[in-house]
């Protein structure tokens, strides 16, 4: 019974040393993750790792607070870059709002609208800036001594109820400065509207109840273009050395038909408009170098589309 004891305990020895080495080692594996969790933490906070913050804005953006450089809490969009790991084409600068007004104008297409606390923006299709079309990427807003972040990885168009971070009084901090931080896009093509009209070239006012226009060559080489009786910009025909060119600019196109320009010279101009129909000198859709010989005058009728405002 006496060997019975000792070899009992014996057991019990061995049992109690194994427990006290596996406890050691819990024990030391929570000392080496609490390790690692700082370190990390630390990792964190060298990259500018965002904290969630209020309030969340109308489009359900969580705005974020992130390190920066700046001890009173301005942030730049290269530390929003950073911290979000991304990139911005562009970024609008930073606006100061005192006295209930911005300190500058919004760029094209940017409509911002503020009560002193919660902002809210639009863009109209794109934000142009110098020849270059943008979208929303991020907003910075500051207030007090920190800056919320409301941050938009695909862009947008718009938001509504953006603050600063809530501060010691429960809400919002007032509206200090704003920054926009921009992605660039392609511009959108413009609409174009045009309107079927007839043209006449010329620097005299022909006679007779229609109107009209004809070139007497005794003045200037250049002459201008009426479409529906109205001067049309940037649109001319030139005549020298026999050889006629219609100049349509940008306001002036060539309706699609088989003969849109017809041109007859003359020796003695008719003392009413002519009609279209009997010109013999040119018809075609030619617009440069027409062979025209040298006369005293010339009537040159165009079936055109004049560049008009789109209808809303």
């Amino acid at each position: 019974m006496q060997g019975f004891k000792i070899l009992t305990n014996n057991l019990n020895l061995k049992i109690k040393k194994r427990l006290f080495s596996l406890f050691g080692l819990l024990t030391l594996s929570a000392v080496i993750i609490t390790a690692c969790q700082k370190d990390q933490a630390t990792i964190d906070k060298q990259d500018n790792i965002v904290v969630m913050s209020t309030p969340v804005s109308g489009s359900g953006v969580t705005p974020q607070i992130i390190d920066g450089e700046n001890g009173g809490g301005n942030r730049t969009c290269g530390e929003v870059a950073e911290a979000f790991k991304t990139s911005f084409d562009l970024s609008v600068g930073q606006y100061n709002y005192e006295d209930g007004v911005f300190d500058n104008e919004w760029p094209e297409g940017l409509t911002v609208t503020t009560d002193g606390t919660y902002v809210s923006f639009t863009v109209d299709g794109t934000i142009r800036i110098e020849g270059m079309c943008y979208i929303v990427g991020a907003v910075i807003v500051k207030g007090g001594n920190d800056a919320n972040v409301y941050y938009y990885a695909d862009g947008t168009l718009s938001d509504t109820g953006l603050s600063a971070p809530v501060n010691a009084s429960g809400g919002p901090a007032g509206l200090s400065n704003l920054s926009f931080c921009l992605y660039a896009v392609d511009c959108p093509e413009e609409e174009e509207c045009w309107a079927e009209e007839t043209a006449w070239a010329g620097n005299v006012a022909g006679g007779g109840p229609a109107w009209w226009y004809y070139i007497d060559t005794q003045a200037e080489g250049t002459y201008p273009l009426y479409a529906g009786q109205q001067l049309i910009e940037g649109a001319s025909v030139t005549i020298a050395e026999g050889l006629l060119t219609i100049n349509l600019g940008e306001n002036l196109a060539l309706l699609d038909v088989s003969e849109p320009v017809k041109i007859q010279a003359y020796t003695t101009i008719p003392t009413r408009r002519p009609a279209a129909g009997l010109f013999k000198t040119y018809k075609g859709s030619a617009t440069e170098n027409i062979s025209v010989g040298n006369f005293p005058y010339y009537a040159v009728h165009l079936d055109a589309l004049v560049k008009v405002e789109c209808p809303e």
